[in-house]
């Protein structure tokens, strides 16, 4: 039983973060404009106004079962691998993603809930022997929920 999808950001949120590096083009030109001398200054601006939110647009959610482990990623920074084993529940919850986890991306909630998604929607929540909670919100959640749920019943 296998299963592979990436889930990337928003395009509303990508756009967004295109046109925050825009203006961080801006501002360094300004900047270097008004100031040529100030060389660390310039850089810090780049790293910060330019880099960082294109950065940011790359981020993505990878989601995959093969060979008894479901692996949750939030590329390139972070992943977890649960094997299919250990998992004892599997649901299928509509997710709010600033109502319920306070943003996208890898977020907790008040409960301590891990989410990780990058977009509202439907997701899978998986609970694991070791009282771990973990949602992940993809484009065809019921599809996942049911390979999961498979694999942990040897389908």
């Amino acid at each position: 039983m296998t299963y592979e999808r990436r889930v990337p950001a928003h395009p509303a949120l990508i756009g967004a973060m295109v046109l925050m590096a825009l203006g961080g083009c801006g501002i360094l030109y300004a900047a270097a404009r008004d100031q040529p001398d100030e060389t660390v200054a310039h850089w810090m601006v780049v790293a910060m106004a330019i880099v960082m939110p294109l950065v940011i647009a790359a981020f993505h959610v990878r989601v995959r079962l093969s060979d008894g482990t479901l692996t949750v990623a939030l590329w390139p920074l972070w992943r977890r691998r649960i094997p299919v084993d250990r998992i004892t529940s599997v649901e299928t919850v509509p997710v709010s993603a600033f109502a319920d986890f306070s943003g996208v991306g890898l977020r907790f909630n008040t409960s301590g809930e891990l989410g990780v998604l990058m977009r509202s929607g439907t997701g899978v929540r998986i609970t694991a022997d070791d009282g771990r909670v973990c949602t992940v919100v993809v484009h065809d959640a019921e599809e996942l929920a049911r390979r999961v749920d498979d694999a942990r019943h040897g389908a």
